[in-house]
């Protein structure tokens, strides 16, 4: 039906530019994503057991220590590369060339690239080539008009640029960091490239993704997270079996319970209490909050946000608060059932 195809193309679009408004528009957004990012893919790193070039096991969470070591190296890197001030024959431009050429490079918002576009170039891309507006704007009393709206459109198509730009680099340092630490722990390029795939990719969609980006725009990074966390705890299958494949996943999971428990008491003290109401400031915060960030006061009631991963992480975060809201009678189990079915969704 011509009528819902052209409501579905009109809903697709305004989610295209939701999504962007919240993503590609938002300066801080990559910075925090690179954060959340680098820790997501260190659990996946953890549960992943692969071979290096000569044969030999290599257990990701052997590698998990030098891959947050290699952070801000792999970001100087990258910097370098992006830039186009690296040497032709460094390392960081073949392992880069060798990024790029197997795929990794992945873009948060592809496809969207509208520069140096003209207004004529948007007028003729109009259904109605001979509508009332360039009729009005090619007449010569109007060429200032004309020059105007060219010169602004290409104001904002050297904004977006600087901005996509600055997203391209935010995006691949988690990813680029990975794919360094197992090519330098002598693990061969495919294999390298297929286990950061693993972590997330953002070029893998179904054949219901392009449906459901009508109603959601970021399915593809939710549903990848999902697959990777289902692999890394051993819910998918493997020749190694389901304790081989999720023993690490699943360790992982409960040292960073064990490590948020730990701190959770510092963060409440740092937070301190309401002085109007008498409660503690981390109790009147939403656990969808607290699962998307670690709260540090600093005094005032001010606080930073330190980003937390997505998937696995995130449930670590729902159970810790949740558990501790239930017993002390601020939630209900049915309500914190909920919040992990929310979550895990």
């Amino acid at each position: 039906d011509p009528k819902i195809s052209s409501g579905l193309n009109k809903l697709a679009v305004a989610n295209s530019w939701y999504g962007q408004m919240f993503t590609r528009m938002q300066p801080t957004f990559a910075f925090l994503n690179a954060g959340r990012d680098t820790i997501e893919r260190s659990f996946h790193l953890a549960s992943m057991s692969t071979y290096d070039a000569n044969g030999r096991l290599v257990e990701g969470s052997s590698l998990v220590g030098s891959y947050f070591a290699n952070t801000g190296r792999a970001a100087k890197m990258l910097k370098s590369v992006m830039s186009g001030t690296a040497d032709a024959d460094s390392d960081a431009m073949r392992l880069w060339n060798e990024y790029v050429a197997l795929g990794l490079h992945q873009e948060y918002t592809p496809g969207m690239d509208q520069s140096k576009r003209s207004l004529a170039d948007v007028l003729a891309a109009r259904q109605n080539p001979t509508g009332f507006v360039q009729k009005a704007l090619s007449k010569p009393e109007h060429a200032k008009v004309r020059n105007a709206l060219n010169a602004l459109g290409r104001g904002k198509d050297a904004i977006m640029g600087v901005l996509d730009r600055w997203n391209d680099y935010f995006n691949n340092i988690a990813g680029f960091n990975e794919y360094v630490i197992m090519r330098e722990a002598g693990i061969a390029p495919e294999r390298a490239a297929s286990n950061v795939l693993d972590s997330m990719n953002l070029t893998n969609k179904g054949t219901a993704t392009p449906i459901l980006q009508i109603l959601y725009p970021f399915v593809k990074p939710t549903m990848s997270s999902a697959a990777a966390l289902a692999r890394s705890i051993g819910f998918v299958y493997d020749p190694r079996g389901f304790y081989k494949a999720g023993v690490n996943g699943w360790k992982y999971m409960l040292g960073a319970t064990a490590a948020l428990s730990m701190l959770k008491p510092l963060i409440e003290e740092s937070l301190g209490d309401d002085p109007e109401t008498g409660q503690s400031r981390l109790d009147a915060m939403s656990l969808s909050d607290l699962v998307r960030f670690l709260p540090i006061g600093i005094g005032g009631g001010d606080f930073v946000k330190f980003p937390l991963g997505y998937g696995p992480i995130q449930l670590v975060a729902t159970m810790v608060y949740g558990t501790d809201r239930v017993q002390r009678g601020l939630m209900t189990p049915q309500d914190l059932a909920a919040e992990m079915v929310f979550t895990m969704g």
